[in-house]
């Protein structure tokens, strides 16, 4: 039986036990690396090697790995980006020491005055070794007890650590799921203007369009990080706005694309809108404000093959800001 295909493995050197990787390890960098100029070639390099094979029998795996290689490039290159994520990094991987071992009982030693001793010469020897056989076997029973007490707490405490830590990881990964929708400090977010990266669609027709892809545009808009995941926040004014660029190689039936937006906004930003636009085509969207994250989900034709740029602006904004942007996904039905 054929093993299935690993294309971490064959063509990163990421074993499958390693996954999931932070952007440092899928770069094949050293973690919190600092130098963008190792960053940037190890990022082309490693992308030169996936594209090689996108002609070839594996070429189905390879634009996943390709979208995944290009955020954790456009991440690590971007200093406001870098600094959040490594801030989350270092939750994950610098926590907390392990509960110490137990020590070992310290036990006195026991001498014996020689002095004192008194030799005796009893003629019931016989009943002095049965009384000894028995003591001998009481202090084993106990030796054993408390062995076995030592090694159950050593057990416990370490099960115990290590679903500690499993929670604190698992918390930190679900962030987004039920995030924390507040002001954003100037610190958090990063408010260059990105470059744009060209994105193709999946294996099965789909085109996810990240957080992480998105050229911002406009004087407040930023990237920033909620628990792991990249998403696009400070929304506040109406000249903010965000695009992507993808490619298109098969069309759907009739050139129509399902659109579903993953968002989250606040209670008073419930009854805004936006504008989802490929060229010509446009759909005005409402926000939802239930400070939850929703996906909502909507239909736009796309009017041929080739490359597309979908641009993502407000229309009305009744608070201070619109919503927090995780993705725009375009599926293939």
């Amino acid at each position: 039986m054929t093993e299935p295909f690993e294309p971490y493995r064959e063509w990163l050197g990421i074993e499958p036990h390693e996954m999931p990787v932070d952007h440092y390890r899928l770069l094949g960098v050293r973690r919190f690396e600092d130098d963008p100029t190792v960053i940037a070639a190890a990022a082309d390099h490693r992308m030169l090697h996936v594209r090689s094979h996108q002609t070839g029998r594996r070429a189905v795996y390879t634009q996943k790995l390709l979208n995944e290689l290009a955020a954790a490039k456009v991440c690590l290159l971007n200093p406001g980006s870098k600094a959040s994520y490594d801030q989350v990094l270092q939750a994950v991987f610098f926590t907390p020491d392990a509960p110490p071992p137990i020590g070992q009982i310290a036990i006195a030693p026991f001498t014996i005055n020689s002095q004192d001793l008194e030799v005796v010469v009893d003629d019931s020897s016989e009943d002095f070794e049965e009384e000894f056989e028995e003591q001998s076997g009481s202090n084993l029973w106990f030796v054993s007890g408390v062995i076995a007490f030592v090694l159950l707490l050593v057990t416990v405490s370490t099960v115990a650590y290590r679903l500690r830590m499993a929670k604190q990881r698992e918390m930190q990964a679900d962030d987004w799921q039920s995030p924390q929708i507040g002001a954003s400090t100037l610190d958090d977010l990063n408010y260059e203007e990105s470059e744009p990266i060209l994105l193709y669609q999946e294996a099965n027709g789909s085109i996810n369009l990240d957080a992480s892809f998105a050229q911002l545009h406009g004087p407040s808009i930023g990237l920033a990080i909620s628990g792991n995941v990249d998403v696009i926040d400070a929304w506040e004014s109406m000249d903010d706005w965000v695009s992507w660029a993808f490619k298109v190689v098969k069309l759907p039936p009739q050139g129509v694309f399902q659109v579903r937006v993953t968002y989250a906004a606040r209670v008073e930003a419930d009854g805004g809108s936006f504008v989802i636009a490929i060229g010509d085509q446009e759909k005005v969207c409402d926000v939802r404000g239930t400070g939850e994250v929703v996906t909502d989900e909507y239909f736009i034709a796309v009017p041929s093959s080739g490359v597309h740029t979908l641009a993502v602006r407000a229309k009305s904004k009744p608070s201070q800001r619109l919503m927090t942007l995780k993705s725009v996904n375009l599926a293939f039905e």
